[in-house]
């Protein structure tokens, strides 16, 4: 298969049941022209990921203050000097961009837990309370199920 453009995917309408897109839309220059073609190539469902860059709060503060830590603004500031990322994707935006063409979505944020090992078993029992707190979120993961499809939605969590 030769290169094709996530702007103008060279496939035909409804050829793919499921489009993922892990860590893409936040590079294009259209990301809505790039949603368009992979709503019209999917027949059932999509998967998107993209960082959860402003979200990155030391870990203390996080649930007082809702602005972004030094750290965080530093590596957008980088990723965009860099022309790394060209958006800061809101979930918010996504959803009810696919809302509004006939899509069904569930959002949630895939973290990384500094007490990961407490998290499973008899543990998680005692140190749930912990384990909650001390997370960082990476990522969020959209799944959109086309509202012709009759087939179940799951949910990320």
């Amino acid at each position: 298969m030769g290169d094709t453009d996530a702007h103008y995917l060279a496939f035909k309408d409804g050829s793919f049941e499921v489009v993922k897109a892990s860590h893409v839309l936040e590079h294009l220059r259209g990301p809505f022209k790039a949603l368009d073609e992979m709503m019209r190539v999917a027949t059932k469902n999509m998967i998107l990921k993209f960082p959860a860059e402003w979200d990155v709060l030391p870990l203390f503060i996080s649930n007082i203050l809702p602005i972004p830590s030094f750290s965080a603004l530093k590596w957008a500031y980088l990723t965009r000097k860099k022309r790394l990322h060209l958006w800061v994707i809101k979930p918010e935006v996504i959803i009810n961009y696919l809302k509004s063409k006939g899509w069904e979505c569930s959002c949630g944020k895939n973290t990384f837990g500094f007490f990961h090992f407490w998290e499973k078993e008899r543990e998680a029992k005692y140190f749930k309370w912990l384990t909650r707190h001390f997370r960082m979120p990476f990522e969020y993961a959209i799944m959109a199920r086309n509202k012709t499809d009759k087939s179940r939605l799951f949910v990320i969590n």
